[in-house]
């Protein structure tokens, strides 16, 4: 059976349900569970980058995450 990039990049994605959602001032922070902790992988519903900002890092990570992190689709 022959297998190709976007099979092989598909089956190392993590699944949708391994994310967890953090509402914040300026809109929702995403992460995703790793084998030590989380990582912030990015944002949702975002309404003010400043806001969002300034809740990064009241949480300790960087603020120039919001301008260098995606912003992701909401999942239904």
């Amino acid at each position: 059976m022959a297998t190709n990039a976007t099979d092989r990049q598909n089956a190392d994605a993590p699944p949708a349900d391994n994310r967890t959602r953090v509402p914040v001032d300026g809109g929702v922070l995403v992460y995703e569970a790793r084998a030590l902790g989380r990582e912030l992988i990015g944002f949702e519903d975002v309404d003010s980058w400043d806001a969002l900002a300034d809740a990064l890092a009241a949480r300790g990570h960087d603020r120039g995450a919001a301008f260098h992190k995606p912003e992701l689709d909401a999942e239904v």
